[in-house]
């Protein structure tokens, strides 16, 4: 079982439940030393290295194998699943996260995610897209 701390667009509920089978406890956290930046021409975000920003996001804890398996298939190639340490609440918590390979960095923009622009305009059709998406790339 696993703690997964998620940053975009698997925080939010109609995502996650798309993509998981199980139903888990949730707290919301912060990641410090990462800041939170929109990936080129997509909707969701990224995580890189900066000692002046920090990142919210959601823990989800006791996530089983099989849904960690389902949830390292739908990051890819282009992210690695690694071990961190975040706040809550209720203290430290070690947590996986999926950051970004180092040989995929070209992919980020310059920009700061917004949080309150990817709900207004993709949340809803989220999945739907991005996994048309993935679809596109593999053929």
């Amino acid at each position: 079982m696993a703690n997964i701390f998620t940053y975009g667009s698997l925080m939010y509920e109609p995502v996650w439940q798309k993509l998981v089978r199980g139903h888990y406890k949730k707290v919301p956290a912060q990641l410090d030393k990462f800041k939170r930046v929109k990936v080129k021409q997509a909707s969701y975000p990224v995580i890189i290295e900066d000692a002046d920003h920090s990142v919210n996001g959601m823990v989800y804890f006791d996530v089983t194998p099989e849904d960690v398996q389902l949830l390292d298939i739908f990051e890819g190639d282009y992210y690695q699943r690694t071990s961190l340490t975040v706040a809550s609440e209720s203290g430290e918590l070690v947590v996986d996260c999926y950051l970004l390979n180092p040989q995929h960095h070209n992919i980020c923009s310059s920009e700061l995610w917004c949080e309150q622009e990817f709900i207004d305009k993709y949340l809803i059709n989220f999945v739907d897209d991005y996994l048309a998406e993935k679809n596109n790339e593999s053929i």
